[in-house]
């Protein structure tokens, strides 16, 4: 690699480390700039920022649109929704496992009371 010289990063997914040899097979991702300044912005905008004021110098220069991260916005809010309902579901099972085998120990202990 040449002082200058443009490379295409990619990071390790399980352990960061940056390396200039892109290797698919390894499961090596791409991970550029306007990727993590776009997370940013979108985090921001999550936390309920003034994200279109405080990231506008950012995400003109790395042509981010206020769309796309209101998009990003709104797809993940959706997904939190569907895991938070699959998470009350489970919580409804549960407790329903829990109430039939009360229910059916007590049935026992009744039928056999008597004996």
């Amino acid at each position: 690699m040449k002082i200058g010289e443009k490379v295409d990063w990619t990071f390790c997914p399980y352990c960061g480390a940056p390396t200039d040899t892109p290797s698919p097979s390894t499961g090596y991702v791409k991970s550029g700039v306007r990727d993590q300044v776009f997370e940013v912005v979108v985090r921001q905008a999550l936390a309920g920022a003034p994200w279109q004021e405080i990231c506008a110098g950012p995400m003109q220069a790395n042509n981010i649109r206020p769309a796309d991260v209101e998009a990003e916005v709104n797809r993940r809010k959706i997904s939190q929704a569907g895991a938070a309902n699959n998470q009350s579901r489970v919580g409804l099972l549960g407790a329903a496992i829990l109430l039939l085998t009360i229910l059916l120990v007590l049935a026992y202990y009744l039928a056999n009371s008597g004996k």
